[in-house]
């Protein structure tokens, strides 16, 4: 990502991480209106592939609708 802490913290999308014990596995950023959610980042580590974190972060802010 090319993208600063600064740039990150203005863009207006909410983000969630998945830590496995204190690392970060995984994380998405989305924005939601009016019931529809749009998700603009989705990112798991290349050790944590195919593990179930990038479904399990879809879900957990698909449930915040």
């Amino acid at each position: 990502m090319k993208d600063r802490a600064d740039t990150l913290k203005r863009c207006g999308e909410t983000f969630y991480g998945y830590f496995v014990e204190v690392r970060l596995a995984g994380a998405i950023s989305y924005k939601s209106a009016h019931g529809i959610m749009n998700v603009y980042r989705l990112m798991v580590r290349p050790d944590h592939f195919r593990k179930g974190i990038a479904r399990c972060l879809l879900g957990h802010v698909e449930r915040g609708l």
